[in-house]
């Protein structure tokens, strides 16, 4: 029987890349054997892309693993996501992949993150053919959303695969949610860059017009120094009675959250942002979502259809996007109805595993 070592993050910490990878590692496949060796580097969503040497004792173990699943038999295909493009995960990579793609008959690279062609492009010429030399040549790379494939062209792939995310359903049937105060949900890394303050600063805008609401962010804080000063805003800014935030949460109490929601707020520029699965969730759970024409955003919702996009960095355009949804309880049920039904059509887990499998067969 053929033998696949996947290399995964799985959760905790809860995050796209775990979720995703964790279906793969999940999925059954009665033609071959699965081995799944995790890259549990980070502790908690504030660890990741962060230097220890606690995380390069795991990458000794990590690289020990596959040594002894070499040894026990051949190894057809390793599976390796590489890391978010940030320099010391890459470095990471750079010695892991020296050691073990000489273990396998063929590599299969599963990007997640994006981003990846910018940090190539601040290296020297000899960090640059490092990088080739490392990543280059693979067998197959799986793409989450076709934006991806330019990101990964400079690596001369052999054959590049499209596999949007996908997770199990988890909607329970029940009447479009209709708060006599409008709640809007925010979940995710809370960080600049995935759109806090922005939605804060649309929050502010909202409150001025006279709007009643209440507004969740729901995450582990990305940094001490952004919570406080997050905080701060909220306080200077008699927000409290609008603002509240909350620590992650997984299983029915995050479902609950999402359920009794009427608007899906996630206003990201983040530089390695992709396919994000929140808003996956959002439209598995019916939510009118307000979000970005960033990146892969633009392939998951058609704007005006599935959601309303506006640009990056654009408090203004939030707080209007809110406010149509919010006064159009029309619109608002029409856009959650049809992302409810694009889920359906290219993001269920079942979609997902289908087309994984696929994939994995063809490769072999």
């Amino acid at each position: 029987m053929k033998k696949i070592v996947i290399l995964a993050q799985t959760p905790p910490p809860y995050h796209g890349q775990a979720v995703i990878l964790s279906a793969l590692v999940d999925a059954k496949w009665d033609w071959c054997e699965k081995k799944h060796i995790r890259l549990n580097y980070s502790e908690n969503i504030e660890d990741v892309g962060r230097f220890s040497f606690r995380k390069v004792y795991k990458m000794i173990k990590v690289i020990h693993s596959v040594y002894k699943e070499k040894k026990s038999g051949q190894i057809n295909i390793i599976v390796y996501p590489p890391a978010p493009a940030r320099r010391v995960p890459f470095f990471r990579d750079v010695i892991t992949l020296f050691f073990i793609r000489k273990w396998a008959k063929k590599t299969v690279f599963h990007f997640h993150s994006g981003g990846f062609n910018k940090i190539v492009s601040g290296f020297s010429p000899l960090e640059k053919l490092i990088a080739r030399k490392i990543y280059g040549k693979a067998e197959a790379v799986v793409l989450s959303s076709y934006f991806q494939k330019k990101e990964v062209g400079w690596l001369k792939l052999n054959d590049a695969y499209i596999n949007a995310s996908g997770i199990e359903d988890e909607y329970a049937s029940r009447k479009l949610v209709r708060n006599e105060k409008p709640i809007i949900l925010s979940m995710g890394l809370l960080s600049e860059e995935k759109g806090v303050m922005i939605s804060l600063s649309a929050a502010l805008i909202l409150k001025e017009k006279g709007f009643e609401y209440k507004w969740y962010f729901v995450g582990g804080w990305h940094t001490k120094r952004f919570e406080k000063s997050t905080k701060a805003f909220v306080i200077n800014n008699h927000l409290s009675k609008y603002i509240e935030f909350k620590k992650p949460v997984s299983g029915n109490e995050k479902w609950n959250l999402y359920r009794n929601a009427d608007i899906f707020c996630f206003p990201t520029h983040y530089s390695i942002e992709v396919m994000p699965i929140v808003i996956i969730e959002a439209m598995m759970m019916k939510k009118a979502i307000v979000s970005t024409k960033w990146r892969s955003i633009n392939e998951m919702i058609t704007n005006q259809k599935e959601g309303l996009l506006v640009k990056i960095k654009d408090p203004v355009a939030v707080a209007k996007a809110i406010e149509k949804l919010i006064e159009d309880t029309t619109l608002r049920d029409e856009i959650a109805l049809a992302a409810r039904n694009k889920y359906l059509r290219h993001y269920t887990l079942a979609i997902h595993q289908n087309r994984m499998e696929n994939i994995y067969k063809n490769i072999i």
